[in-house]
């Protein structure tokens, strides 16, 4: 087979599994708390990003990363949030 092939599958497969991980993320729902904050530092030619990372009430923790530093200044910690069904990132409630 040629490789134009083997590069054709990789992509359907990398599609595939982006959009089963996608959909799973927004069809969750939960409640919780914001428990950290961090800068993930990155080179300087890159887009900054920004980590919370909450607590859900049955204890799991979820990670979500934001590009904007105003919003990632919004958030502080103890702030109660909640995840939506068919929402990409959790609110403040």
């Amino acid at each position: 087979m040629s490789p134009y092939i083997y590069s054709i599958i990789l992509i359907v497969i990398i599609v595939i599994f982006t959009t089963i991980y996608g959909k799973k993320r927004m069809n969750e729902e939960w409640k919780g708390e914001l428990i950290k904050k961090r800068k993930d530092f990155t080179d300087e030619n890159s887009i900054d990003t920004y980590t919370l990372v909450f607590k859900t009430e049955d204890g799991r923790k979820k990670r979500t990363k934001i590009n904007s530093l105003s919003d990632f200044n919004n958030w502080n910690i103890g702030d109660k949030v909640e995840k939506k069904k068919g929402e990409y990132h959790p609110r403040k409630v």
